[in-house]
């Protein structure tokens, strides 16, 4: 085990070049057994929760590669978030009611073109942002063809038009 700490170094200890390389591999190799493990979703960036989780998996993995936190334990902590968040997930798909804590709910701004002020106003969702919302669908950015517009809980608008 002597040459296992050579190679990755000790904790906390500057690392010299080959050592932090060491744990750049290994930090490498276990996020890739996490994201094929998980699937693409926990960096999709779907919801708050998944946003949350990548940030927390990026920066623990940060610090184990730069011995800002012990390595072991950092890894371990990782792992334990991302199974954290596919127990979570499973529950949300499982349960409506957990899904709808976890993820928020989505909120209907215009409906059959008439606007949802307080939803708008809530939302702070203005005239340009359901353009905007409206071109990257490829559609004419004239609200008043707007049937049905939702700010989806991923934070997305989706726009029906007649």
């Amino acid at each position: 085990m002597d040459w296992f700490t050579t190679l990755i170094g000790h904790d906390l200890d500057a690392l010299n070049w080959w050592q932090m390389s060491s744990r750049g591999l290994i930090c490498f190799v276990l996020a890739m057994v996490l994201i094929r493990g998980t699937g693409k979703r926990i960096f999709g960036k779907n919801t708050a929760l998944d946003i949350m989780v990548s940030i927390i998996i990026g920066s623990n993995i940060s610090r184990a590669i730069t011995g800002n936190a012990p390595f072991f334990p950092t890894l371990i902590t990782t792992v334990l978030v991302v199974v954290l968040h596919n127990t979570l997930a499973y529950m949300a798909w499982r349960y409506p009611s957990i899904s709808n804590y976890l993820k928020g709910r989505g909120s209907q701004l215009i409906c059959d073109g008439e606007e949802i002020t307080e939803e708008l106003q809530a939302k702070r969702i203005g005239p340009g942002d359901l353009e905007e919302a409206m071109r990257l669908q490829g559609l004419d950015p004239d609200i008043s063809k707007i049937r049905y517009a939702y700010l989806e809980r991923n934070g997305e608008l989706s726009i029906i038009i007649d």
